[in-house]
């Protein structure tokens, strides 16, 4: 879900610096320096989960409740 929530906040500040830029309220040279932070927050990996190389099993065993 973050990683949604990160693609979709990158398009809207894309989006908003574009458009910006399109009304002539900025200059290219600004509107490229808005688009820096929008490739950092897309493709930087800021996950801070524990990503594991391989699989981990979680060893589960029936014990005996009683013996009758």
């Amino acid at each position: 879900m973050a990683t949604l929530l990160r693609w979709f906040f990158g398009l809207a500040w894309a989006a908003g610096a574009g458009l910006l830029w399109h009304e002539g309220a900025l200059r290219a040279g600004w509107a490229l320096a808005l688009a820096v932070p929008v490739v950092l927050l897309v493709a930087w990996p800021w996950s801070r989960r524990r990503r594991a190389d391989h699989l981990q099993y979680v060893h589960m065993t029936k014990e005996p409740v009683a013996v009758p």
